[in-house]
């Protein structure tokens, strides 16, 4: 028998859709764990690109009887042929009038992206796909699949046959947008978008996503919901489970904008190299040590607040950023040559990250002191004019960088992940069991109070549970009856970007807390609550990526415990194998 055999629910971040992540045991969906953040967010993706989250831009993408679609001269049959995935999930669109017939939405999407929709003929063969201004525009042949004429200037279309008479129509265009709408037709002019009364199609999964080619096509309703998996650094991907921030830079992406004030020779050309998203909207700054580009902001006194920016080295190695720390202008530079900080300033805490072809992420982490009116100063250490390239500004009250948010003319706020699922204690070992947990550490939360990692019950005071949590940054293992506290090892202060493995085995008056394959200590006093749910993420959000959790419903040995934690490949390589991924 393996770990995987004895194991009653094993969380390894691979399937997941919107308010759901997938558990690879039990198999059964009773394991699912129930996800929320409502709101969008963004994560590295497997190809090491920074993605909206889910890359599906569209609400309700397969309901266009919802009120985020409009109408007009349709009326709309839901759910009524197989949809391409083979579910009756496709909506009949049925003209009611002679003249632009069809569904619509009103929204804005600047950049390079590619619309698609799936359609089918009805009894009316063309479907004309457009946006409003400026008219980027193509309309698709349903019966032959091609491209009926010649589309509109900007309008880059292409057809593709997925089975069954379906066809995704595809346009991309890196003209501004503001509507995305699909007219049936019966008229082979290439703009003519007149019908008549009782023309039909199906349509199924309209998507915008970001950069020059569809995407895989990700259903959604709300998008608010959508669990993030990341793969940050490489290898396997993680939950990404973050506390709330907010970007207070605007204009995350557009140094050209005025938000952005250029001092003396400094200057910005816009959209001049592929930035961290795969799309060509990184900017080049051209500035020096006493040539600024700076963006102000109103901070709160005496917090900590970090800063960061995506940089690129063109033509010089050495950038910077300044803040004001209690008054006065603080810098700290960071080599693009060899990613490292070459100078931190006096009250700054720098780091820089690598990201994918030749990008790194620069941090700087500051408590703003006495200032209120505060700076986003780039700059070289240069006399004369520099340039690099420049991606995702972010300025958040953290004491450290989250997730990249971008903005525009306005802050924008991600709000908290939250992971949990109820009403599962025929999962969990009531009198023995186990649990295992493999995160890597992000930073500590403003919120200093008990916050899960993983625990059998809400870690809300006077509440009873099983734990391995974080308080202010400190790891611990701990057992709760009521108000009262049973059990509770420390092991310390955990290291931002640190990864753990830990442990609790637990039975009546035998408790046992292990870390990265040593015991942290044990307890033989202690009760067993009943627990009947799980929870990664409580009402008080840290910030973590979580490779994997697992419940057991047996306590297992101290031997076992060790070897689980500390990654020992001859005990743990059965569920390795099964899982299909290599024990960091």
């Amino acid at each position: 028998m393996s770990l995987y055999d004895d194991a009653s629910l094993i969380m390894y971040p691979s399937g997941y859709k919107e308010d759901k992540i997938y558990s690879l045991k039990p198999t059964d969906g009773s394991g699912d764990l129930d996800f929320t953040r409502a709101s969008t967010a963004t994560r590295v993706n497997a190809e090491g690109l920074i993605e909206t989250s889910p890359v599906n831009l569209l609400q309700q993408s397969e309901t266009f009887d919802n009120a985020y679609w409009s109408k007009l001269n349709v009326t709309i049959t839901s759910n009524s042929i197989a949809a391409p995935n083979g579910t009756t999930t496709a909506d009949l669109i049925t003209s009611t009038g002679t003249s632009e017939t069809g569904v619509f939405i009103i929204t804005s999407f600047t950049g390079t992206n590619t619309w698609s929709v799936y359609a089918k003929k009805g009894t009316g063969r063309y479907l004309f796909f457009n946006t409003n201004t400026p008219l980027i525009a193509a309309k698709f042949d349903l019966q032959d699949g091609v491209i009926v004429g010649t589309p509109s200037a900007g309008a880059t279309p292409s057809i593709e046959s997925v089975g069954s008479g379906w066809y995704r129509c595809i346009i991309t265009s890196s003209t501004a947008e503001n509507r995305f709408t699909a007219f049936i037709t019966n008229n082979t002019t290439t703009s003519d978008v007149s019908s008549s009364v009782g023309l039909t199609c199906y349509l199924w999964g309209a998507q915008v996503n970001i950069g020059a080619t569809a995407k895989p096509y990700f259903p959604t309703t709300d998008r608010l919901n959508v669990p993030r998996i990341d793969y940050t650094g490489g290898g396997c991907g993680s939950l990404l489970l973050e506390k709330q921030s907010t970007n207070l830079a605007l204009y995350s992406e557009q140094f050209d904008n005025a938000a952005w004030v250029k001092f003396g020779s400094a200057s910005v050309v816009p959209n001049q190299a592929i930035s961290p998203d795969g799309t060509q909207n990184a900017d080049l700054l051209n500035v020096r040590s006493t040539n600024v580009i700076r963006q102000s902001v109103t901070l709160t006194a005496s917090t900590t607040y970090s800063c960061s920016f995506f940089a690129k080295k063109t033509d010089y190695d050495i950038v910077g950023v300044q803040t004001l720390v209690s008054g006065s202008g603080v810098q700290s530079f960071f080599n693009l040559d060899t990613g490292v900080v070459s100078t931190q300033g006096s009250g700054h805490t720098a780091s820089i990250k690598e990201y994918s072809n030749g990008w790194y992420r620069c941090i700087v982490s500051f408590n703003c002191g006495t200032s209120t009116s505060n700076i986003f100063d780039f700059l070289t250490d240069s006399t004369s004019l520099k340039g690099f390239y420049i991606y995702g500004a972010q300025l958040e009250q953290s004491s450290y960088p989250t997730s990249y948010i971008p903005t525009l003319a306005s802050s924008v706020t991600r709000l908290a992940d939250s992971a949990s699922k109820t009403g599962i204690s025929s999962l969990i070992g009531q009198t023995e069991g186990t649990l295992f947990v493999e995160f890597v550490w992000k930073g500590v939360s403003s919120v200093v109070t008990d916050s899960s990692i993983f625990s059998l019950g809400n870690q809300e005071y006077g509440n009873s549970s099983i734990a391995i949590s974080n308080y202010n940054g400190t790891l611990y293992g701990r057992i709760t009856n009521g108000a009262s506290v049973d059990a509770s090892v420390n092991y310390g202060s955990m290291t931002s970007d640190t990864r753990y493995k830990c442990a609790i085995g637990y039975a009546n008056n035998d408790f046992v807390f292990y870390v990265n394959g040593v015991q942290m200590g044990s307890d033989t006093s202690v009760s067993i609550p009943t627990r009947s749910d799980v929870y990664l993420q409580n009402a008080h959000p840290n910030s973590k990526s979580v490779n994997q959790a697992i419940l057991f419903k047996t306590r297992l040995t101290n031997d076992q415990l060790a070897d689980l934690t500390g990654g020992n490949k001859t005990t743990f390589n059965a569920l390795a194998t099964t899982l299909g991924y290599t024990i960091l």
